[in-house]
């Protein structure tokens, strides 16, 4: 018999909120977290000519972890990349309600993906070796940039010892990484799966080569309005970070401890369209947060999952020209009440990645 998969935990880290209860009402009131970057008036950021993104203001560890101990010890080992995953590790392990005491750890694994890794360690440990020789660069440089440190750290914070790994297909991979999740579960290799996303690329050598690609968007409007999908006025994509992490696990292992179900897993798919290094078939940027590279797939599925339980579509906003070419209902603007019995959500990458998960409503 087919191993069925369902959603009892999700952990949203975002610049919309924090938190299932803060991200699902910004989410259905459309709200945007797009803004200046605190830091554009640093020195590094001089010769940038975008300093807007879906920043998110004031993340500190401290505010979900109290050991002083393993706070000092996060902070010398963690990129932020890192730190968004395992705080939505937390928030989604905690809104499960699973009580890893009496659980199997070998039988639970970890799945995160990203797009680079600890991007923002790379680049200030460059800056350090450049500036001040090889003597000054950090011991721990190593395991901070590392892509597969967020499903590493997870896995030793709350003591998971099944698999542990990282996808990194470019913007495909936290929903790769879903996708993972979902086939390792009926593969029956787990019966609970801590998967997700996260990106950190906040920085101005990653807005540098994107804005020489000519990937962002340079309009000359308030940031909060800047990323607009679908509408004739796009010019590009808005950068955010974040992370979205999920709890997936079989049904009966889910029913027998009473976990509340938001959605049922029930497929997906990838492919490489084997065509070109960076262009596919179509392209979306999201409107609130914008576009978090590894993490959008989760945070997708995170907001699909969520309009199912609650029977609202959140809306694209900053909508006001239609492309006739864009021919579809994007729900433009204003939040809609509709029962949604099926979702799917798409991520591509660079590289010709494409991969798609189906959710539905459990019953």
């Amino acid at each position: 018999m087919s191993r069925r998969i369902v959603i009892t935990g999700i952990g949203p880290v975002t610049c919309i909120g924090i938190g299932i209860n803060a991200f699902w009402n910004s989410l259905k009131h459309g709200t945007s977290g797009i803004s200046r970057l605190s830091y554009a008036n640093n020195e590094d950021w001089q010769n940038i000519d975008v300093k807007i993104g879906g920043e998110i203001k004031d993340f500190k560890l401290e505010n979900y972890f109290n050991d002083p101990k393993l706070l000092k010890s996060m902070y010398k080992d963690m990129d932020r990349v890192t730190m968004l995953a395992v705080v939505g590790a937390k928030l989604a392990i905690e809104d499960s309600s699973l009580d890893l005491s009496k659980e199997n750890t070998e039988r639970i694994a970890t799945f995160v993906g990203t797009g680079i890794g600890g991007m923002i360690t790379t680049c200030n440990d460059q800056v350090t070796l450049s500036a001040k020789g090889q003597k000054k660069v950090g011991v721990r440089t190593i395991i901070r940039l590392m892509p597969n440190a967020a499903s590493g750290q997870i896995g030793i914070l709350w003591g998971l010892k099944g698999r542990a790994k990282s996808e990194s297909t470019a913007c495909a991979s936290g929903l790769d990484s879903l996708l993972d999740s979902l086939n390792w579960i009926r593969l029956n290799k787990a019966d609970v799966v801590v998967c997700g996303g996260t990106e950190a690329t906040l920085n101005p050598l990653s807005f540098a080569s994107f804005s020489n690609m000519g990937a962002l968007s340079k309009r000359a409007c308030p940031p909060e309005v800047a990323s607009c999908p679908f509408s004739k006025e796009r010019d590009g994509f808005v950068m955010g970070e974040g992370a979205s992490i999920l709890v997936f696990e079989e049904l009966e292992h889910a029913k027998k401890r009473g976990a509340k179900i938001y959605a049922e897993v029930i497929g997906g798919g990838a492919t490489c369209d084997a065509s070109h290094i960076t262009a596919p078939a179509v392209t979306s940027s999201k409107s609130m947060t914008g576009h978090l590279i590894g993490a959008a797939g989760p945070t997708g599925t995170a907001a699909c999952a969520l309009s199912i339980q609650h029977g609202i579509i959140s809306p694209t906003i900053n909508y006001q020209t239609p492309d006739p070419e864009c021919d579809l209902d994007y729900v433009p603007n204003q939040a809609r009440e509709i029962k949604i019995k099926t979702g799917l959500i798409s991520s591509l990458g660079f590289g010709g990645h494409n991969t798609v998960l189906v959710l539905k409503q459990y019953q």
